[in-house]
């Protein structure tokens, strides 16, 4: 039998905030929770995973695309439309 998948939970409570950080990350196999706890301003840019090695991230998380547009929202209203994987 397959293991479940981990559920990486990345939070955002400011436009600095990077859930995970590693050196080398595979995402495959594991699906990603996100949560907004912040309002941040138009254009805002926000990082689910940085990459401190050499070697590359590897996969995507099954639940969200290379390339997807995801909706966030903070308290029941949409606040960010973000493409967060490229």
């Amino acid at each position: 039998m397959a293991s479940p998948a981990a559920v990486v939970t990345a939070t955002f409570s400011s436009s600095s905030s990077i859930p995970v950080s590693s050196a080398g990350y595979t995402a495959s196999g594991n699906t990603v929770d996100l949560t907004l706890a912040y309002t941040p301003t138009p254009g805002t840019s926000l990082t689910v995973i940085d990459n401190t090695g050499l070697g590359f991230i590897q996969g995507a998380f099954d639940n969200l695309a290379n390339g997807a547009t995801v909706m966030l929202s903070r308290n029941n209203a949409v606040e960010k439309e973000s493409p967060m994987v490229k």
